[in-house]
């Protein structure tokens, strides 16, 4: 598992700076998007903090900022598996939500580009709703 040089007690605001909230990230955040490299940096998200720093990070920067943070997604290692998973902390820094990508990016076009997520990454079998406070008109 590869690890970060960031520290959760730099997070901090400008004063008068307005948050974001939701704060959201990017998919694959904490790694190269490769198939190669996901095996590499996934990260095992029930095991806690010491075995998903990722997920650690977003969970004290949230409670630190008091401010909703959208995971984007990270490589994650269930058993055997691996997948695109999303996960959302709520101002407390507590996990809300846990999701796993559902459709799999696959695509071939020939002569161009081949990139297939299924090729090592498992789908997710349900969606996923949260409550964010977000609401949209």
């Amino acid at each position: 598992m590869a690890s970060s040089s960031f520290k959760p007690e730099q997070a901090r605001a400008p004063a008068g700076l307005p948050l974001p909230t939701p704060a959201v990230t990017k998919e694959i955040w904490n790694s190269p998007y490769s198939n190669d490299s996901f095996p590499v940096y996934a990260e095992n998200i029930d095991a806690g903090h010491d075995a998903s720093p990722s997920t650690a990070m977003l969970s004290e920067v949230s409670s630190r900022l008091k401010i909703t943070i959208v995971g984007g997604s990270i490589p994650e290692r269930c058993g055997d598996k691996l997948y695109n998973t999303c996960c959302v902390f709520g101002t407390d820094g507590r996990l809300k939500a846990k999701h796993r990508k559902i459709h799999l990016f696959d695509i071939d076009i020939p002569g161009k580009v081949t990139f297939t997520e299924s090729e090592i990454l498992t789908a997710g079998e349900t969606p996923t709703i949260v409550d964010t406070g977000l609401m949209l008109s």
